[in-house]
């Protein structure tokens, strides 16, 4: 008997909450897309000719990244709407009343936000960084052949790589004069600059003639090398359709990828200390993200609780809020860690721990007022 109750229990819950789930799962995407990728499509159909089935196949590679994101955010609100309809329709009350209590409920929340958690961190591990090297490589391949017609004499173009191109003078035979391509590290301080007097390119090849390269500290403000040359060339399709910089750069990496880095930057004693801490930062947050789903049952259901009868308009507003806190908190703990202003391992687990913190004093509340 007792069996056959759980299963209606579980049965039921399980329906309850499906919908909310991938109602939000899927809205979040669909507002992801528009709103952080549709624009540069556009861009890329409309200014480099980009063929649809390429948008396509773009947009597909997004995902795995975009769902790492999605799926605390839906079992966030998926949690807060249906509890909140099963208190206000007295569903929950029949439920307690039947002989199920509340913890066992809220167990059952904590195994899928388990199994959501370790799904999440499969989808990162496996999935997401090769994704995102194989989106990031189609956008250079189209981005090659745009140098050339967005180069303006006398002023800076960006290119890929995290490269600055500037010619000064461009005749209508080919040549170019007065030749600077600066290169930035990840912190944005000058990493090599190369200078030539004059050059052209041919089949993708930049010709340089008479110039210097000159190659900078880690923190861009001594020269380290300084070296002349007669005559030099720069593969323009190596530079834009090799590493990119969101692809070398910790915002991307899987947590396997961060940690072998950070673990080989460690043994440099010359390695910068900030690139170092902005790195650890990331790597935590590979971990705390999915574990923000678990963290989240533990936050919400209490919450949901405590707010009886309010409502389901109500319960989506504390969502949004609870939602908007916790990404603004990524972005404090980030801009602390990145700076050095707190350990790494504090930045990436900051969001988790002050959401953890709260669902713990409102689940003893619950405990302590019986609701």
């Amino acid at each position: 008997m007792f069996s056959i109750r759980n299963r209606i229990l579980d049965k039921w819950l399980f329906n309850e909450f499906l919908g909310p789930f991938f109602a939000v799962l899927f809205g979040f995407l669909l507002f992801a897309i528009l709103a952080m990728d549709l624009y540069q499509m556009i861009d890329l159909v409309s200014s480099k000719q980009v063929p649809i089935f390429v948008i396509f196949h773009m947009l597909f590679l997004r995902l795995p990244f975009w769902i790492v994101f999605a799926l605390p955010v839906s079992l966030l609100f998926a949690i807060f709407l249906s509890v909140s309809r099963l208190i206000q329709d007295g569903e929950f009350r029949a439920v307690r009343t039947s002989g199920c209590s509340k913890s066992s409920i809220f167990y059952r929340f904590a195994f899928v936000g388990v199994l959501i958690s370790l799904f999440s961190f499969f989808i990162q591990e496996k999935y997401m960084k090769d994704s995102l090297t194989e989106y990031f490589e189609i956008v250079a391949k189209f981005s090659q052949s745009d140098l050339i017609k967005r180069v303006e004499p006398g002023k800076f173009v960006s290119g890929p790589n995290n490269m600055y191109y500037y010619f000064g003078d461009i005749s209508q035979e080919g040549t170019i004069r007065d030749i600077r391509i600066l290169k930035l590290n990840l912190m944005n301080s000058p990493r090599e600059l190369v200078r030539a007097e004059s050059g052209n390119i041919e089949n993708q090849i930049l010709q340089l003639n008479e110039g210097q390269s000159i190659k900078f500290s880690d923190e861009g403000s001594r020269i380290k090398i300084l070296q002349n040359f007669k005559k030099a060339e720069i593969d323009l399709s190596r530079e834009f359709s090799g590493s990119i910089p969101v692809i070398d750069s910790p915002l991307v990496d899987n947590a396997s990828t961060l940690k072998e880095k950070v673990e080989n930057h460690k043994s440099r004693s010359f390695y910068p200390k900030r690139l170092l801490a902005r790195e650890e930062t990331e790597l935590y947050y590979r971990y705390s993200l999915p574990f923000a789903n678990l963290i989240f049952v533990i936050f919400a259901f209490p919450l949901a609780l405590s707010m009886g009868q309010s409502g389901r308009t109500s319960a989506f507003f504390v969502a949004v809020v609870s939602f908007t806190v916790y990404w603004g908190l990524i972005g404090v703990g980030r801009a602390l860690g990145y700076t050095m202003s707190i350990p790494p391992l504090f930045a990436g687990w900051l969001p988790n721990a002050i959401f953890l913190i709260i669902g713990i004093l409102f689940l003893l509340f619950l405990k302590r007022k019986n609701v």
